[in-house]
């Protein structure tokens, strides 16, 4: 019972900064957006749907027009930096390709790298004869 309320808490933490480097981010992406004169604002998709994929559904501007640009925020305390990535994040990021990226904020200093795809990729375990992984931790 002692060690299930431990994990409890430890999930509510993780699950609160998360939201707290999502607030930040979505704040961020608000000001570039109307710095770079984009119209519509960003979409915290993940506040509405967790199964999207990706957390927030911003813009970038092309030489065709505005593109989509879906990003999954991911936060860590922890130095080396590392992140926590789902099967069902990958499954999407794989999905949107180029549109898709990864925000790893580093707080509480909010330090951003951004990665792409192609990335994250090789970090990427593969599944073996009847397993398959459903998360993978990824040291920067």
């Amino acid at each position: 019972h002692i060690a299930a309320q431990v994990r409890a808490e430890k999930d509510a933490r993780n699950s609160e900064q998360g939201r707290q480097a999502e607030l930040i981010f979505f704040n961020r992406e608000i000001i570039r957006l109307k710095a770079e004169g984009i119209e519509p604002p960003p979409v915290w998709t993940a506040l509405d749907d967790n199964s999207a994929g990706y957390d927030i559904r911003s813009y970038s501007k092309t030489a065709y027009g505005l593109a989509n640009l879906l990003i999954e925020v991911k936060s860590t305390t922890r130095d080396p930096p590392r992140i926590i990535l789902t099967r069902g994040e990958w499954e999407a990021a794989v999905k949107f390709g180029a549109a898709y990226v990864f925000h790893v904020w580093r707080l509480p200093a909010e330090v951003l790298t951004i990665h792409s795809v192609k990335d994250i990729a090789p970090h990427i375990p593969d599944d073996r004869a009847d397993g398959s992984w459903q998360e993978v931790e990824i040291a920067f």
